[in-house]
């Protein structure tokens, strides 16, 4: 079990070789959409830099900001936060599990010798499932976490195509958590 999921990058939960896997089909993707010769060649030297993009657009990804900005759904965290509208201190909530899938929708656009091809769009499907996570909570904003677990699962997709396949889930102790740059996560429909 992990420690420190700041240091937790999304590119951990999709292996390197599912983004390989992943740009070859965009690379026979992008030589389906013609042009020439030159734009097919194009395509066939794209393969290493999608893959590189890829990973890059994963690193790039904030997965605690990410899955802490979903929660604002969440009843018991949003009636909690409800209470602390009007508080000047904050207020510590311990939370029971709390599920969550999160679809992210990031595009690729590759060019090269002054020629663009079409944005490349994916999928990112996370899976979480925190666990005993204490939350700070002041004026309605979620301002900082800390404690509990989680379990993290994530899935690149293409069109029909899923990378990977049966990965396991990680398991991650949120430790000493994060506080949030202020006012926080609104929790609060403003």
């Amino acid at each position: 079990m992990l420690s420190d999921f700041d240091s937790l990058a999304l590119d951990e939960l999709v292996p390197p070789e599912c983004f390989d896997a992943a740009a070859e089909q965009m690379r026979e993707d992008l030589a389906d959409q013609g042009g020439g010769r030159f734009k097919r060649a194009l395509a066939g030297l794209a393969t290493p830099r999608i893959a590189s993009a890829i990973g890059e657009k994963f690193r790039a990804i904030d997965l605690l900001g990410t899955f802490a900005n979903g929660w604002a759904d969440a009843p018991e965290l949003a009636e909690a936060a409800a209470k602390t509208a009007s508080d000047d201190q904050p207020s510590f909530v311990r939370l029971g599990k709390l599920e969550q899938e999160l679809d992210l929708f990031p595009l690729l656009t590759l060019s090269a010798w002054g020629l663009t091809a079409e944005p490349i769009k994916f999928t990112v499907n996370l899976q979480s499932e925190f666990e005993a996570v204490e939350v700070g909570l002041h004026k309605g904003y979620l301002i900082q976490l800390g404690g509990g677990f989680c379990r993290l699962a994530a899935t690149l997709k293409l069109g029909p195509c899923i990378f990977p396949s049966g990965i396991p889930a990680k398991e991650l102790q949120l430790g000493r958590g994060r506080q949030f740059d202020k006012p926080g996560i609104a929790l609060l429909k403003r």
